[in-house]
């Protein structure tokens, strides 16, 4: 879980660190000493602070994303979608991907943990199984980052408006025609077969013969 505002974003251990520098202040009533050891944690909390933003905002921690899907999906089967995630940072970053799937596939808490080591480029495969036909809109890659730290983290939105298609399925199509042709194969003298004659390449025409349809004649070499 995290709160932000703009790029930085907080995470739980903040609010863990706090709650434990606002029971030392609370028990300090009663024992003194904890005053001192409250305000330490909480000098201690706000460095670490500091520093973990400076990692995570410093120029040379970039980091890069694409997406990569085909112009056209299998409808009711699995399609693979693949993120490809590069860092340019020079420390080691813990990444939460939030890809934006389309609306049609009604998933809204989509979200992938991955670590990713300095100047390394990862590759990330995940499913998706569309059971509506018509256009798939996949929208913005949105990536928080956190150092070694972990107490704030920085997100990295990437403007990667993708247009895909889904259509019945062929591979299906294909499968559903081999079990019909298995099972009519039982019968004798069944088989399938070309019709000689019935297509314009040059191999298949044959002399016209009286009761032969005029519509598949082929004029030109008639």
């Amino acid at each position: 879980m995290s709160m932000g505002i703009g790029k930085i974003f907080v995470t739980n251990r903040i609010f863990i660190a706090l709650g434990i520098i606002a029971v030392l202040f609370a028990v300090s009533f009663s024992l003194p000493v904890l005053f001192y050891i409250a305000e330490a944690v909480a000098l201690i909390l706000l460095g670490l602070i500091i520093v973990d933003l400076f990692l995570l905002f410093v120029r040379s921690t970039k980091i890069k994303a694409e997406r990569k899907l085909s112009n056209v999906l299998s409808l009711s089967d699995l399609n693979t979608i693949q993120l490809i995630i590069a860092s340019k940072a020079r420390i080691p970053l813990t990444l939460q991907i939030i890809d934006e799937l389309p609306y049609q596939l009604q998933i809204r808490d989509f979200s992938e943990n991955m670590h990713i080591n300095p100047g390394e480029t990862l590759r990330m495969e995940y499913t998706i199984r569309p059971v509506l036909r018509g256009e798939y809109l996949f929208r913005k890659i949105n990536i928080y980052a956190r150092s070694i730290i972990g107490i704030v983290s920085r997100r990295y939105i990437f403007d990667a408006d993708d247009i895909t298609r889904v259509y019945p399925s062929i591979l299906q199509m294909k499968k559903y025609e081999l079990k019909t042709m298995s099972r009519i194969s039982f019968f004798q003298g069944v088989k399938k077969m070309r019709r000689i004659g019935h297509s314009y390449e040059f191999e298949q025409i044959k002399k016209y013969v009286l009761g032969d349809d005029i519509r598949s004649i082929n004029w030109k070499a008639t």
